[in-house]
């Protein structure tokens, strides 16, 4: 039969519809594969893909974020939000005259919306903006009394990391702390130090290794803290990615090593 509409992407949205649009460049719609049926006549400026939910952005820049079947879960305005996975996280202004922890001018907070769209923060949090909850189900925050802090998916505190000088994300069981003395180790999900304060640095985790450094310089260990490779020259980049299967770190030498200490590019 012939169709009005043009798709103008090749990649299906959650695997359920394709994004169209009326002309070159013009309003965009959904068609549902199964049903070859348009669910959504083309009247929007923009459809995306975000995490596990379709953002439907309106001309006057208005987000209505909908779930697969095409519920509404949250409407946003502009651009103040990220999304991952089940999560939406809002940036709202701060407008409060209390200090916000450590920060003489805060523009903003964030706000944390489930899938259900149901907020789960239950105070005024600073999100970091690559954190997110990831297998895990943590998340670093920071409240307005400077306090670190590792929430689950409902919102409740699990692990206050404020008894420790600096605290970063969880990444595939373990996150990295460092004691007031300024040492650094590991802590498991149960806030339990795991891997003693016996480093001067300390990377974030993949599923095979982290990078830390000792006085005797650069090594890879495993979750056992367990000695994988030791390196007789400094890095100059890492790779941070949360829960990767694999990471990479360039040396001052020009190569760089993945999580087995293998050399991938020389």
């Amino acid at each position: 039969m012939p169709f009005k509409y043009r798709f103008y992407r090749n990649e299906p949205i959650l695997n359920k519809y394709y994004a169209i649009e009326d002309g070159i460049n013009g309003p965009k719609g959904l068609l549902e594969i199964k049903t070859n049926k348009v669910v959504i006549e083309p009247t929007l400026d923009n459809i995306t893909e975000k995490g596990n939910f379709i953002v439907l952005r309106d001309h006057q820049d208005m987000n209505t974020i909908v779930n697969k079947d095409l519920h509404k879960v949250l409407g946003v305005a502009g651009y103040n939000y990220k999304i991952h996975n089940d999560f939406i996280f809002l940036s709202k202004p701060y407008t409060s005259k209390q200090k916000f922890a450590n920060y003489s001018i805060l523009s903003s907070t964030h706000d944390i919306y489930n899938a259900a769209g149901q907020k789960i923060n239950k105070e005024d949090y600073v999100v970091d903006a690559y954190d997110y909850f990831g297998m895990d189900s943590l998340l670093l925050v920071q409240n307005k009394f400077g306090k670190k802090l590792f929430i689950n998916t409902k919102g409740d505190i699990v692990i206050d990391g404020s008894k420790y000088y600096i605290v970063n994300p969880f990444s595939c069981g373990l996150a990295p702390v460092k004691n007031a003395e300024g040492n650094w180790g590991y802590i498991n999900t149960k806030g339990i130090v795991v891997i003693p304060f016996m480093y001067n640095e300390a990377k974030n985790f993949s599923k095979i290794s982290a990078m830390v450094k000792t006085d005797g310089g650069y090594q890879l260990i495993d979750h056992q803290n367990r000695v994988i490779k030791k390196f007789a020259q400094g890095f100059s980049s890492y790779s941070v990615k949360k829960d990767a299967e694999n990471l990479e770190y360039r040396n001052y030498d020009k190569r760089t090593y993945n999580s087995k200490g293998e050399v991938v590019k020389d």
